[in-house]
């Protein structure tokens, strides 16, 4: 059989890579445009498997783990590598409180452990730009790094079964990895937690790649069969597979518990039916090969590589990213994508590029990672950042600590009112102060916190009889909610209790707006929940805030405090 290319996969690429930028781009409106990344995982997989077995069983040259290695080694290092040395140096120049931790994000990168490393530094994926960094985005390249890594195995097992039991009990090693895998995200999965965990981790994802694997044998399977093949007849299924996958971009929510507990699973099956049909039917994949299309899908991993930290950059010099800006960025993106690629695929550095050379390279750009590091380390910007996340350290402990030193006062008064508090890393940043002004408060803060993961820390202290008279919120500087989530949380709290709402403020938070409407409207709609317009004292003190816009200066932390104070007592 000869070896043939199969068509459509450039125009599936390109279907990926739109989903995650404009996901990127507009979380709140493309929210489910993250599934991206598995259209690219159920792809690697396929491919890797169909090439495998073409390679080991219809041509002379038989599979090599050292030769697969240095293939994918070549294929991704070098436009990486580049990235990475690129984007430190402009990011040191231009926005270095974005890339306080250059380093070490980058090494992780390199050494293909990012998703892990996120997942140590309880970075949540999910938590937008206001706590990411231009490298975000690098935790895909890891977990495809660590399948790499794992596939020899996995194919030597389902090649030996193939050999002696044919395919349809070869097939069985992908079925069972698929089951473990997704049951594993499934158990791991921790209702009203952050989900970054399940969602970086290698070995929660890894049912993704094992699909593509199998997609890939029923492939070849179809292929070498004399069964008859599917036909253009296919059309409807195709259109409605299209109207499906557009959907659910607009209906998927990463926040919610149904993605992790069998949602993925189902909606990479139907991604790979979608890729089903696409490469058995070839009047279906010209739909998919056109010209732009085509091109978007052939450059999708350069501009995958480049289109975040543009993004990023602009998301924190500005917080309407309006038609015009989205045009630029789009330009940019394909700019920098096609020279990235030109430079690492047509240029001496792909010729050349044998061990040596990307030792080389990778020793070069540890060296620029380093003394990029140095220098942000010198910028004031970053050292205000620097002590802040000391001090928010600092407050982890301080709130860990059992409040039994502070009993409920058997009567309220304006001086010493009972406060239940969940906030995110500003309230974080505040508990001292918060301290000082309220006697009786309980004070539950997190980085990265969202609203929708606030209802099951209302569910523990109603279970613990700890949940004080006075609710307050601040929540919002993370991500928008829907109305729903938050009316959710009010009932969870219940009518007995008054709510006071802390809107959100942040110099360039894109999703500001949308937020604190959510917040005045549930408000007006629950007699026991109170506004605190902190936007509107906010934006009179830009002094009061570090670097970031967001975070709140020792001094103003006082004011923060004294803020909620007076508003609950009034």
């Amino acid at each position: 059989m000869k070896k043939e290319r199969i068509q459509g996969l450039d125009g599936v690429r390109a279907w990926a890579i739109i989903m995650i930028f404009f996901y990127h781009l507009y979380p709140q409106l493309f929210k489910g445009g993250f599934i991206g990344v598995s259209l690219f995982f159920i792809m690697s997989g396929f491919l890797i498997y169909v090439t495998t077995i073409e390679k080991d069983f219809l041509t002379r040259k038989k599979f090599h783990t050292s030769s697969f290695y240095a293939q994918r080694l070549k294929r991704i290092y070098p436009s990486l590598l580049i990235f990475l040395g690129c984007i430190a140096i402009l990011f040191t120049t231009i926005l270095p409180t974005g890339v306080h931790h250059l380093f070490s994000e980058g090494m992780s990168a390199i050494g293909s452990y990012n998703n892990w490393y996120q997942i140590a530094q309880n970075k949540s994926y999910f938590a937008k730009m206001s706590s990411g960094s231009p490298f975000t985005h690098l935790w895909y390249l890891s977990v495809q790094m660590q399948f790499y890594l794992l596939w020899p195995i996995i194919y030597l097992l389902h090649k030996s079964i193939l050999e002696r039991y044919g395919i349809r009990r070869a097939n069985y090693v992908f079925i069972i990895g698929i089951i473990l895998s997704a049951g594993l995200m499934f158990i791991l999965y921790k209702p009203g937690l952050d989900p970054s965990r399940v969602y970086y981790g290698t070995d929660t994802r890894l049912f993704t790649f094992l699909i593509g694997n199998l997609l890939g044998s029923l492939y070849i399977s179809n292929k070498n069969s004399n069964r008859p093949k599917i036909t253009n007849a296919n059309g409807i299924k195709f259109s409605i597979y299209v109207i499906i996958t557009a959907a659910l971009i607009f209906l998927v929510d990463g926040n919610k518990s149904y993605v992790y507990r069998g949602g993925m699973l189902v909606i990479d099956i139907i991604l790979s039916l979608f890729i089903w049909i696409i490469i058995n039917s070839p009047k279906q994949s010209l739909l998919l090969n056109n010209r732009i299309l085509s091109f978007i899908g052939t450059y999708s991993f350069e501009i995958y590589l480049v289109h975040y930290p543009i993004i990023f950059y602009f998301s924190h010099k500005t917080r309407n990213i309006n038609l015009l800006l989205t045009l630029v960025i789009i330009y940019l993106t394909l700019i920098v994508a096609v020279i990235l690629k030109l430079v690492t695929t047509s240029g001496v550095l792909f010729i050349t590029m044998k061990l040596k050379t990307l030792i080389s390279l990778t020793a070069l750009t540890g060296i620029i990672l380093l003394t990029c590091q140095y220098l942000i380390s010198q910028n004031p910007a970053v050292q205000q950042q620097n002590e802040l996340q000391a001090s928010l350290n600092h407050n982890k402990k301080l709130i860990s600590k059992a409040d039994s030193k502070n009993p409920p006062s058997e009567k309220q008064t304006s001086e010493d009112m009972s406060i239940s508090m969940i906030g995110d890393s500003v309230t974080l940043g505040a508990v001292e102060a918060l301290k000082n002004d309220f006697k009786d408060i309980e004070i539950s803060a997190k980085e990265g916190r969202q609203v929708i993961q606030a209802e099951s820390i209302v569910s523990n202290w109603k279970k613990q009889g700890s949940l004080k008279k006075n609710v307050v919120i601040a929540l919002g500087t993370n991500g928008p909610f829907t109305e729903d989530v938050g009316q959710s949380l009010i009932d969870a709290i219940g009518k007995k209790h008054q709510i006071y709402w802390i809107n959100t403020y942040g110099t360039h938070l894109q999703w500001q707006e949308k937020v604190n409407d959510t917040i005045a409207s549930l408000a007006r709609k629950n007699k026991n929940v109170h506004l605190v317009d902190w936007a509107k004292e906010g934006a009179k003190h830009q002094d009061w805030f570090y670097s970031d816009g967001i975070h709140l200066i020792p001094n103003a932390q006082v004011e923060y405090a004294n803020f909620i104070k007076n508003n609950i007592t009034n």
